[in-house]
């Protein structure tokens, strides 16, 4: 699968709920750039599901970051870094060795 068609394959009301549950942002292009990450480095595994359980761990270490920080009732951004985060530790690798995330 492509990255664009499964970005798109993600129902707008589950990723509105992770919005809701977490507190943060979501974006188009995350989307789409934790899509690219997940047909590129696991490509076998590349399912909505997957992609949505990226964007949520993404969610839950951007709310715990704002806690830690005092911010809890902060309104939060998952941004590329936090996804690639998620994605590098999944395959064992840091965040700095996925070249998007630069």
């Amino acid at each position: 699968m492509d990255p664009a068609s499964l970005a798109q394959s993600i129902p707008a009301d589950q990723v509105d709920a992770l919005r809701r549950q977490h507190n943060v942002d979501i974006d188009g292009q995350v989307v789409e750039f934790g899509a690219a990450l997940l047909v590129r480095f696991l490509p076998a595994s590349a399912t909505c599901d997957l992609l949505l359980d990226i964007l949520d761990e993404a969610g839950a270490a951007c709310r715990r970051a704002l806690a830690s920080s005092g911010d809890a009732a902060k309104h939060g951004r998952i941004d590329s870094r936090s996804v690639a985060v998620v994605v590098g530790n999944r395959l064992g690798i840091p965040e700095d060795r996925i070249p998007q995330a630069r």
